[in-house]
């Protein structure tokens, strides 16, 4: 399991680090014997950008729509759900029902703990049997 200081992190975000691995078995006990010492160079802030990307499940007879968030590192979410209608929604990952059968362009932005955002916009079908 990698387990990340995120405190330690957001204090040091400007900063270049060199990050060791190192594997602990199950009693805590580090394990050295043959093992490569391996060290990451990285940006802190690399760890932190959010990911946005979600899923959606359309259910035809009732022209609603079921978002799964997928994202990554965000701390809150906005949804446009492409319609028209002044809903915009921060629920985490939202069902939306649209009024008429078409095509949507719907807009996720996941905003992550440093302030910046990231957006995946994916095409919604909604089909009146």
């Amino acid at each position: 399991m990698l387990s990340i200081d995120m405190n330690f992190l957001r204090s040091n975000l400007t900063k270049k680090l060199a990050i060791g691995v190192s594997i602990v078995d199950n009693t805590g006990k580090t394990i050295n014997s043959k093992l490569a010492t391996v060290v990451l160079f990285m940006e802190p802030l690399q760890l932190l950008l959010p990911i946005a990307n979600f899923t959606t499940y359309v259910y035809g007879y009732n022209k609603t729509a079921n978002f799964v968030n997928l994202s990554a590192n965000a701390r809150s979410y906005s949804w446009d759900f492409g319609d028209g209608s002044p809903v915009v929604s921060s629920e985490i990952s939202p069902g939306h029902i649209y009024a008429t059968a078409g095509t949507y362009a719907v807009k996720l932005t996941a905003t992550g703990i440093t302030g910046a955002a990231d957006a995946s916009l994916k095409t919604v079908n909604i089909v009146i049997p």
